[in-house]
């Protein structure tokens, strides 16, 4: 059977899998370039890892992005200057926003502060747009869900669904997104559609 993506791949007639294939082409450069651009940086990035030529700019070396991760449009990274891993599977929506460090309010400096030791966002997170992740927060749990807008202060367990200002346990989640291709998301999912149609 395989997953409902797989399904309607192996369905496509001839014509519709080329036409398929044509509209994923510049979408795969895109990110082939972006990822270049991520790796010139420093970041270690897996070769299905897509996300925007913008966010790639941002990267250094102190970013790890494993397989199949999906990062939108705008997300900010500010001072990236501790590791920060995203594990396989996670998504990332539009606008969403990592403080890693802040400041001392009560420091004549200024001082920067760096309160955790990094961000480890662990596989199959869902992190939805507008939402902020403050400094405090060293671990996003396997599966967590982070609801859009959220204000993120602290550790998300595993399979937990939060939101809201600041970002309280709504419920648990009862499984992860493991049968949809995290790369389909923004298109980037070319390799993917051929090896598919071609197994059918």
């Amino acid at each position: 059977m395989g997953t409902v993506y797989e399904q309607r791949v192996r369905k496509r007639g001839c014509i519709h899998f080329l036409v398929g294939l044509f509209v994923r082409i510049p979408p795969f450069l895109k990110f082939s370039y972006s990822r270049l651009i991520a790796r010139a940086k420093g970041a270690t990035i897996d070769r299905s890892a897509t996300f925007p030529i913008a966010v790639a700019k941002k990267f250094n070396r102190c970013v790890t992005i494993d397989s199949n991760v999906s990062i939108g449009h705008d997300v900010d990274f500010t001072s990236m200057l501790c590791p920060m891993h995203i594990g396989h599977h996670a998504i990332i929506g539009n606008n969403v926003s990592f403080i890693l460090s802040t400041h001392d309010i009560d420091s004549s400096e200024w001082t920067h502060i760096q309160p955790g030791k990094g961000l480890e966002i662990e596989p199959y997170v869902w992190i939805c747009p507008n939402s902020i992740i403050l400094p405090n927060v060293q671990r996003i749990g396997y599966g967590a869900v982070i609801g859009a807008g959220s204000v993120v202060t602290k550790d998300i367990p595993p399979m937990t669904v939060v939101g809201g200002n600041p970002a309280k346990r709504i419920r648990d989640r009862k499984t992860v997104h493991s049968d949809i291709c995290v790369e389909s998301l923004l298109a980037g999912d070319l390799l993917t559609y051929i090896k598919t149609y071609m197994t059918k």
